[in-house]
């Protein structure tokens, strides 16, 4: 098992996901017939659940969502506790646009998460913040199915879980994001835009309060969402200044940034014009 794992990471750190696939095919082979010979000398029944684990989120990074989603189903139906397993389970349902099932998937999460106060798989970490990502996945999957107004509802509810939480600036200003593309789906514009700033709000302050770092394309494409939005009802002085916040954050000598500082100064210059 040691050797199949050595060789697997060094296959993914090559991005060569078909050898680790096979890698980790043929050791669950080994494993299932070891289980067979000698279960109670060899307990493999963990080492048959990691590996089948491990082949589903190698085929997730490689937008494999059907051989995913049917390996997680089997987790599933075998260790229905396993709620991190459920909840790769529905984002790869809802990467295939199985959009009924992930539903389904992240209700029967959320009602497993109401039954377990006192019994939380903690993997999940705190039980509010699972709940708030569940229910920010399943208003995705709403949106996705053009119900904005269940989808507007279910963002809420995701907010006021993980606005308790002390950990959750990040998932936080990941919702409000999403329920800011919701808004601008209803036309709901000025409270799209008060929410985009409180998610520009919530990630920096992830860097500043919590110690994590920011991923600069997520917190400039909130940025970018929350000017173009306001450009697009008239308000140009808070389009121009969100855009000379995004400069701010932008750095021309990073080769990766500078088309987007461009298309800024580009935006920039419209709404002048205007």
């Amino acid at each position: 098992v040691r050797r199949c794992h050595s060789c697997v990471a060094k296959a993914l750190q090559c991005e060569n996901y078909d050898e680790a696939i096979e890698i980790l095919t043929d050791l669950l082979d080994g494993l299932e017939a070891t289980r067979k010979r000698r279960f109670n000398e060899f307990d493999a029944d963990a080492l048959v659940y990691a590996t089948k684990r491990n082949i589903a989120a190698i085929n997730l990074v490689r937008k494999q969502y059907p051989p995913a989603s049917k390996v997680l189903g089997e987790i599933s139906r075998s260790h229905p506790g396993d709620l991190s397993s459920q909840a790769l389970l529905g984002l790869a349902q809802v990467a295939a646009e199985n959009l009924e099932e992930a539903s389904t998937t992240f209700l029967e999460i959320l009602v497993a998460l109401d039954k377990a106060e006192n019994d939380f798989d903690p993997d999940f970490g705190d039980l509010q913040l699972a709940k708030g990502a569940i229910l920010n996945n399943l208003a995705c999957c709403f949106i996705k199915r053009g119900e904005f107004s269940r989808a507007k509802t279910v963002y809420e509810r995701a907010l006021d879980c993980l606005l308790g939480c002390a950990d959750a600036a990040k998932k936080s200003a990941l919702t409000l994001g999403n329920l800011a593309k919701c808004l601008v789906q209803t036309k709901e514009y000025d409270l799209a835009l008060d929410t985009l700033g409180s998610s520009v709000d919530s990630l920096q302050s992830c860097s500043n309060g919590y110690g994590y770092a920011v991923d600069w394309h997520y917190l400039t494409g909130i940025m970018k969402a929350r000017a173009l939005v306001a450009a697009s009802v008239k308000q140009y002085m808070l389009a121009l200044d969100t855009y000379e916040e995004m400069l701010n954050q932008l750095d021309y000598k990073n080769k990766e940034q500078y088309d987007l500082i461009l298309e800024v100064y580009g935006n920039m210059a419209q709404i002048a014009a205007e």
